[in-house]
């Protein structure tokens, strides 16, 4: 890993002696930077690992047989509860939006059910005003007419 500047995640996770786990969850999170490779892997600059774990970065830090070690999981686990407060609060929030977004539109269709009803009002009272419409006049015979 000499005079190498860019490092896979497997070689980030020897490196800094975090898990997989640790390292992607970072990098989904945002806290660390990385960039899809040629070969489609992600890949993450020592600068980048150096900001994120400074002097944690040791080239020796292999776990035995590749297990996860206490001290990684209790941070993962960590981790992922804030994580998980982080979004239900995001949902909580979501949720008074869309409760808030449907009292508003309840409250316009109630206002828009009085206004029909006061506009039924006024168009019945203008109908009752108008003069009631005249018989229509038939037509005489002749002799209705000579005689009348």
């Amino acid at each position: 890993m000499e005079n190498k500047t860019k490092f896979t995640v497997t070689e980030a996770e020897k490196l800094t002696g975090k898990t997989r786990q640790t390292i992607s969850a970072h990098i989904k999170a945002g806290k660390l930077s990385a960039e899809i490779g040629p070969n489609g892997k992600k890949l993450i600059d020592l600068s980048e690992l150096h900001r994120v774990f400074g002097d944690k970065l040791n080239p020796d830090a292999v776990k035995p047989n590749g297990k996860l070690l206490r001290q990684d999981a209790d941070e993962l686990t960590s981790f992922l509860r804030s994580e998980n407060e982080r979004l239900l609060r995001e949902f909580n929030i979501m949720r008074e939006e869309r409760d808030a977004e449907k009292r508003a539109r309840e409250r316009e269709q109630e206002d828009a059910r009085l206004e029909r009803e006061k506009l039924h009002g006024i168009i019945e009272k203008q109908t009752h005003m108008l003069a009631a419409p005249k018989e229509p006049e038939t037509k005489k015979t002749f002799w209705q007419r000579w005689f009348t």
